[in-house]
């Protein structure tokens, strides 16, 4: 599985993690949490700078997980898309790297 770079600054300097591709998404929505920034790469040179505000909630990662309800007994679905997990993975297709910066080092 192809390994994504993730360069996370603090305070007291940086560090670099290889996570796996599918992976990169839950591990920026981490970091976003803690009132970072995160810049993505894409392969193709273009860049998005995603913000906490950008990132979904714990109870949508939750949800986003939940197993599909058993369709041959006849009741309502539990398990409805998340459209706000899938629209943050999609912004990670084709990345290249990501750097996680502090506010407190001004962006």
């Amino acid at each position: 599985m192809k390994q994504i770079e993730i360069l996370i600054e603090s305070e007291e300097g940086h560090t670099t993690k290889l996570v796996p591709d599918g992976d990169v998404p839950k591990e920026v929505s981490k970091e976003l949490s803690n009132d970072k920034w995160a810049t993505i790469k894409k392969t193709d040179g273009t860049t998005d700078v995603l913000t906490k505000k950008d990132a979904p909630t714990e109870e949508d990662w939750k949800t986003s997980f939940a197993k599909p309800i058993d369709k041959s007994v006849d009741t309502p679905s539990k398990s409805i898309p998340n459209s706000v997990v899938d629209e943050f993975k999609n912004k990670f297709n084709d990345v290249e790297s990501v750097m996680v910066t502090s506010k407190a080092k001004g962006g």
